[in-house]
């Protein structure tokens, strides 16, 4: 995860509480962050993850920048390797993890990845822009 511009990131704490309320929710499945080139929509969902991480009860949290990819299997394996990387130690080791993607498609794997892991934020950062180009 980015470093955090903590209290340098004025004039968006509603906002910052709003997302955290809605992804810390069991009912939330998808949150998307939109708009213009520039507005902050990256430094936002990194100061939400950040927030949420600051919680006992903390969501396991992993961050993918994926606007220089150019498919979805790009993206899919960008994820899996974020996933094994930075969930090994909680929820998900690499052994599993390999052992639950074995001869899926990449977009099973990480669905698959996915399912076995409890109470996970997953920041796709320009995933917007990424989809665009494919």
């Amino acid at each position: 995860l980015p470093f955090s511009i903590g209290e340098l990131y004025t004039g968006r704490s509603d906002l910052i509480d709003r997302v955290v309320a809605a992804v810390t929710t069991t009912s939330c499945y998808v949150c998307c962050i939109y708009g213009a080139p520039g507005v902050g929509k990256s430094q936002l969902a990194i100061e939400v993850a950040h927030k949420v991480c600051s919680d006992p009860f903390c969501l396991n949290i992993v961050y993918a920048a994926v606007e220089q990819m150019a498919t979805v299997e790009e993206i899919c394996s960008k994820v899996l390797d974020q996933m094994s990387t930075h969930l090994q130690l909680s929820d998900l080791n690499t052994t599993r993890l390999q052992e639950v993607c074995e001869g899926r498609s990449l977009a099973n794997q990480v669905r698959a990845a996915v399912s076995r892991v409890s109470r996970l934020c997953l920041v796709l950062d320009g995933c917007d822009a990424a989809l665009e180009t494919s």
